[in-house]
C-alpha cells in the first residue's frame, strides 16, 4: 500500500493515518518527455495537497525518497496515494482543541492511554489530508507552509475539519482572506445547484465569528439567487443549523411569492374576476363603445399571459417555485411587455379626447405594476435574512468524531 509521510514535528508523539482522499491523479505528470528535481518536488507537494501522488512499492516516503522515485519513473505517479501518516505533536493538538484535549487525555480514551508510554497512532479516516494537513500546519505554527488561498473544496473541507475539532480560534488569523469573495466562487450555473449553497453556507456559518458579516451577506445571497430549496437535506452531514436553512428559505418563497401575486392580480383584473367587472377599460369613443372597450380588456390580458408563457412564468409557479429565484422572478416581472388597444386606437378619428398621455400606456398598469416591484426590489436590496444573535453561536458539533 502507497504511504505519503509528513512529519510535522521531529520530536511529535503522535502519528496520525489518514485514509484514502478523493483519489485525484496525476495525470499531467504521466506525459513529460524530461523531468527536473523542481518539478518533482512540485509534485510532491501537489500530491500532498490534493491527495494524490505515485510510488511504486509499499514503503513510506519522505520528500527526498519522492523525487528520487519520480526522477527515476514518472509514469508510477498515476498510482494514487492510499495514506497519508502525519508526525505530529499531541500537545499541540490538545492545547488548540477541546476536542483533542478529551480524545487524548490521561485515562478518558484508549489513544490518552497509549500517549503515556510516549508514542500512539491513531487513525482518522474520515479527515481529508490536504485541509488536514493545512490545519496541522497551523496548530504547529508552520505559517509560511499555510495557503494564503484554497478552493472552494479545500474550504469546505477546512470549515468541516475546524467545527468538528472546534479549532476556530487558531484559524481565525486565515479565515478572513480565505473568505474573500466566497460570493463570486458560485458561478450562474451553480445557483441550481443545491450542493454548492449548501457548502458555502456551511463555510460561512462555522466562521461566522471571525466574520461576522460573511453569514449575513451570503444568507441574504442565497435567498436571493438559489434556484432550490435551500433547506432540503443532502447526503452530506454538514454543521449549518436547520432553523437558519427554514428562514433562508422562507424568506425566498416569500418574496417570489408576492412577485407572483402581484401578476396574479393583474391576470385576474382582466379576466374580470377581481374586480368582479365586466369591462374594465374605460376608453372613449364616438362608436362602438363596448366592443372596443373589450377588444382592449381582450388584448391586456392576451398580452399579459403571452409574456409570462414566454417566460416560464405561466401558469403561475407553486411553492416551493423550484428553478425560480428572487433574481430571475424580479427581472422577468420588470419586464413584462402589456399591449393596450387603446394604445393603438388613440390616435383614431373617431377617438375622443380623453386626457390620453403617455403616463396612461397600458392604462397604467405598467406603471403600477412597476412601482409595487420597485417598493419590492428596495426591501430585496435591504433584505435582512439573518441576523447572527438569533442563532446560537456555539459549535453545533462539538464532538468526537474519528
Amino acid at each position: 500500500m502507497t504511504v505519503v509521510y509528513l512529519e510535522l514535528d521531529a520530536d511529535g508523539d503522535l502519528l496520525l493515518i489518514l485514509g484514502r482522499g478523493r483519489d485525484s491523479i496525476l495525470e499531467d505528470m504521466s506525459d513529460n518527455e524530461e523531468v527536473n528535481p523542481e518539478l518533482a518536488m512540485s509534485a510532491y507537494e501537489k500530491a500532498v495537497e490534493q491527495e494524490a501522488g505515485a510510488m511504486m512499492d509499499d514503503t513510506m516516503f519522505s520528500e527526498d525518497d519522492f523525487i528520487e522515485d519520480f526522477l527515476a519513473d514518472e509514469v508510477k505517479l498515476a498510482k494514487r496515494v492510499q495514506e497519508t501518516h502525519m508526525l505530529v505533536s499531541s500537545k499541540h493538538l490538545m492545547t488548540a482543541s477541546p476536542v483533542f484535549m478529551a480524545m487524548f487525555r490521561k485515562g478518558h480514551f484508549t489513544e490518552g492511554s497509549q500517549l503515556e508510554s510516549g508514542k500512539a497512532e491513531v487513525t482518522l479516516d474520515e479527515n481529508p489530508p490536504a485541509a488536514f494537513k493545512i490545519l496541522m500546519d497551523i496548530l504547529h505554527t508552520n505559517t509560511r507552509k499555510v495557503p494564503r488561498t484554497v478552493d472552494l473544496d479545500t474550504l469546505t473541507d477546512l470549515a468541516l475539519l475546524v467545527d468538528k475539532y472546534q479549532l476556530l480560534e487558531s484559524v481565525e488569523p486565515f479565515a478572513d482572506r480565505w473568505l474573500s469573495g466566497l460570493i463570486g466562487r458560485v458561478s450562474d450555473d451553480d445557483k441550481g445547484d443545491i450542493w454548492q449553497f449548501h457548502r458555502c453556507l456551511c463555510i460561512s456559518w462555522v466562521f461566522r465569528l471571525s466574520r461576522r458579516n460573511a453569514l449575513k451577506e451570503f444568507a441574504n445571497y442565497v435567498a436571493i439567487e438559489s434556484k432550490c430549496e435551500v433547506n432540503t437535506s443532502t447526503e452530506y452531514d454538514l454543521p449549518t443549523p436547520g432553523p437558519l436553512l427554514d428562514h433562508i428559505e422562507g424568506c425566498r418563497q416569500r418574496v417570489i411569492s408576492t412577485v407572483l401575486s402581484h401578476l396574479d392580480d393583474l391576470v385576474q383584473i382582466y379576466l374580470y374576476k377581481k374586480p368582479r367587472r365586466k369591462i374594465i377599460c374605460r376608453g372613449r369613443y364616438a362608436r362602438d363603445v363596448t366592443k372596443r372597450r373589450k377588444a382592449c380588456d381582450h388584448m391586456m390580458c392576451g398580452s399579459l399571459i403571452a409574456s409570462l408563457v414566454e417566460n416560464g412564468l405561466w401558469p403561475l409557479p407553486t411553492a416551493p417555485f423550484e428553478g425560480l429565484s428572487i433574481q430571475s422572478v424580479l427581472k422577468t416581472a420588470t419586464s413584462t411587455q402589456l399591449s393596450a388597444g387603446c394604445d393603438i386606437w388613440k390616435d383614431s378619428p373617431d377617438a375622443w379626447d380623453h386626457g390620453y398621455t403617455t403616463s396612461h400606456r397600458n392604462h397604467g398598469r405598467t406603471k403600477e405594476l412597476n412601482r409595487k416591484l420597485a417598493r419590492l426590489i428596495e426591501k430585496v436590496d435591504k433584505l435582512g435574512v439573518l441576523d447572527v444573535a438569533d442563532f446560537d453561536v456555539s459549535s453545533s458539533r462539538a464532538r468526537r468524531s474519528r
